[in-house]
């Protein structure tokens, strides 16, 4: 799947090892990141933050904060913003392994965009 019309360009497919792995342009790595590490092929966490999102287009929540492993998401009516954690140096692999630097630990995008593309990893990680 490749998203044409949205700012944000992404491309799914499987690893070396069957696992689903979200790749995003650049400035948008890290909801790749997000996707491919915190949802996996579970459609149930993937319904669950669409159902999040959903409440959060109808004002039924202020704000919401999911955090991960590394990375925490931030959604608001308007927004998704994905923050990842300060690094030291033993988490420098981490991030090579990932393709990102270290002021690379941030990205933002509309909520409905983000929208868009879960429920494009949904039915990716579905079929």
């Amino acid at each position: 799947m490749h998203s044409e019309v949205y700012t944000m360009d992404y491309e799914f497919s499987f690893d070396d090892f069957g696992q689903p792995l979200a790749e995003f342009s650049m400035g948008h790595e890290l909801f790749g990141q997000w996707l491919s590490d915190e949802i996996g092929s579970s459609t149930e966490r993937c319904t669950a933050l669409i159902h999040e999102i959903e409440q959060l287009e109808f004002n039924n929540l202020g704000e919401k904060t999911l955090f991960g492993q590394r990375l925490t998401l931030t959604l608001s009516p308007q927004d998704a913003m994905i923050v990842g954690e300060e690094y030291d140096d033993a988490d420098q692999t981490f991030l090579q392994d990932n393709g990102l630097e270290q002021q690379e630990l941030q990205a933002e995008c509309g909520l409905q965009d983000f929208k868009i593309a879960v429920v494009d990893w949904k039915v990716f990680i579905g079929e």
